[in-house]
């Protein structure tokens, strides 16, 4: 579906951005699909996006897709950095 959107919105350099192997990101979306389980809040979001798509609501698009984009913050946030995840990612150098 993300990609769909890029490419809808004529955003393509964007999404191969996006998707330009990181292995954080990577790390990261993977341990919000299995630790957090977001595979149904997913689902829910982008059943929601296209029905207010066909519902041409553009009042109620910019809300969900905030929701939708800060999904694994949420969900994970917290745990990012606790002993549980912080095998996962290396701290940044800077």
């Amino acid at each position: 579906m993300h990609e769909l959107w890029f490419r809808a919105t004529d955003k393509m350099f964007l999404w191969q951005q996006l998707t330009d192997p990181q292995a954080d990101y990577s790390r990261f979306i993977r341990l919000d699909m299995v630790g957090a389980k977001n595979v149904p809040d997913v689902i829910k979001d982008h059943t929601r996006m296209m029905e207010i798509i066909d519902a041409k609501d553009e009042s109620a698009i910019e809300p969900l897709l905030t929701h939708h984009l800060y999904g694994g913050v949420r969900r994970l946030g917290g745990k990012i950095f606790s002993e549980e995840y912080s095998m996962y990612f290396q701290e940044a150098v800077l």
